[in-house]
């Protein structure tokens, strides 16, 4: 070997000879020498590569909702800021006590009770800091964020030797201790697994504005990651950990199922900073909202929105991909039968759409505009009407909706077309009334066409009339528009 080789190598041999495993003596004191009050014998413990995603969510769940006033932790995060300075132990059983005090529905035992966590190896370690005991850590809360047991779990529960990148903080000289101001949550996960000495990059500056100068670098004054970057990446691990024929993590199975959708239909993503092309959709969120929504994540439950998905890409095959008509479309698919949502179904359904809206992002404007006519929340004189917090305006039911939209327009081209000389049948299309806990959501979207003598007209079946001249209406373009940005 090159001898810059054997010394790099020699310093990482004495790196992991320094960590060290085991739990604090008043740890051990509250739960046991390896903790088997806190996890149950080891008899009765399950990996967590076994734990069933449906047990996984469930405690996650939890843990986000619990509220413990008496050990200071509100929706799932244990809250420190009046303690000001704490010692990482001290800070440790307080999680460990909140954690144990949060009793699994299903069970009847503590949340973490019967887990069985994965060893943290230091052949895959990251060697980025220096091995500090626990006993030598300190916070300060008034820097620190709140501690998320949330975040904890979820790390233990992906728990990964690899990914444990160490924490970042200042030596305090006069009180021979290391304060951490970045990496608590990781650093508490490390300590749940037995690993008795941190691992700390720190600096010697020892002043305390340091603490809150370290943790708005580390944490506030940073560029975010988008909804699209996270989503590309949790794919992109998946795919590369079963080219390794490894088991994808739990948390990337959603990006990884969706993403298999997205291609089954030959859609791309891309980042929201960019201008979309034909095919191409930079609505990550929305989208991964709809696929829990109606896939519950699950590629094995994708018919209804890959049906729709399908619907628009045809409909609009040359330009970009707008969510707001798949929302309204899987609304629609999933209230039918498998066997009525055919291809034939939807090549019609795609033709219907496109001679209305020459793309896909017109669909939510004009079903916009249409309820902002038909179902005014305010009179002229600024009054409140029936239509306020209605189903038909609420947030909530946009898909729905959009979907009753596209029923009104299909019905209403049949209905013009067979009013035709000659018997004209139309496509014949039957679609369901868009329902929801038992009520019908409707919409009148008239059929546009060009009369005999060249002329645009609508037609309608419907009762519901839009006031063309308020759909139109200039002010109402302008207004502020709060379900606009719900989209």
């Amino acid at each position: 070997m090159k001898e810059p080789y054997v010394g790099l190598f020699a310093q990482a041999e004495t790196w992991k000879e320094k960590i060290n495993f085991g739990y604090a003596d008043s740890i051990k004191s509250a739960y046991g020498e390896d903790l088997s009050i806190f996890f149950g014998p080891n008899e009765e413990r399950t990996p967590i590569k076994l734990l069933e995603p449906e047990d996984y969510q469930r405690k996650l769940s939890l843990i986000k909702r619990a509220n413990l006033p008496n050990l200071n932790v509100s929706k799932g995060a244990l809250n420190l800021e009046s303690m000001g300075t704490v010692d990482f132990v001290t800070a440790f059983k307080m999680a460990l006590d909140a954690m144990h005090s949060i009793i699994d529905t299903e069970t009847g035992k503590p949340v973490l009770y019967g887990v069985q966590l994965q060893e943290y190896n230091l052949e895959e370690a990251v060697m980025n800091g220096l091995a500090v005991d626990q006993s030598l850590v300190a916070m300060n809360m008034k820097a620190q964020r709140v501690i998320y047991l949330w975040r904890m779990f979820e790390i233990a529960m992906n728990f990964d030797s690899s990914l444990v990148f160490g924490a970042k903080g200042r030596f305090a000289a006069d009180e021979e201790r290391v304060f951490l101001n970045d990496g608590m949550q990781g650093s508490m996960a490390l300590a749940l697994h037995g690993v008795k000495t941190l691992i700390v990059g720190f600096s010697m500056k020892d002043m305390p504005y340091i603490d809150f100068n370290q943790f708005l670098a580390c944490n506030g004054e940073v560029v975010p990651i988008t909804d699209y970057d996270f989503l590309k990446n949790h794919n992109n691990r998946a795919i590369e950990m079963l080219k390794a024929n490894l088991d994808v993590k739990l948390e990337d199975q959603p990006a990884y199922n969706l993403s298999k959708v997205l291609n089954d239909v030959n859609i791309t993503l891309v980042p929201e900073s960019a201008t979309p092309g034909a095919g191409e959709t930079k609505h990550t969120a929305h989208l991964q909202k709809h696929f829990k929504e109606f896939c519950k994540d699950s590629y094995s439950n994708r018919f209804a929105f890959q049906m729709a998905l399908k619907c628009v890409r045809n409909a609009w095959h040359f330009s970009a991909i707008d969510h707001a008509p798949v929302w309204g479309l899987a609304e629609m698919f999933s209230q039918m039968p498998k066997k009525a949502v055919t291809d034939d179904l939807l090549i019609k359904i795609g033709q219907v759409m496109s001679e209305r809206w020459s793309s896909s992002s017109k669909v939510w404007t004009d079903v916009l505009k249409g309820i902002r006519s038909q179902y005014p929340e305010k009179t002229k004189s600024g009054k409140y009407t029936k239509w306020k917090d209605h189903r038909f305006t609420s947030g909530s039911n946009r898909g729905l909706m959009i979907a009753a939209a596209i029923k009104s327009l299909i019905d209403n081209r049949e209905g013009h077309i067979q009013l035709q000389p000659g018997k004209q049948k139309g496509y014949d299309i039957k679609l369901p009334v868009v329902t929801k806990g038992g009520v019908d959501f409707t919409i009148d979207v008239p059929y546009v066409y060009s009369d005999a003598g060249g002329k645009i007209s609508e037609f309608s079946n419907h009762t519901v009339k839009i006031d063309v001249d308020q759909f139109n209406n200039k002010s109402q373009k302008n207004d502020a528009d709060e379900l606009a940005d719900f989209m």
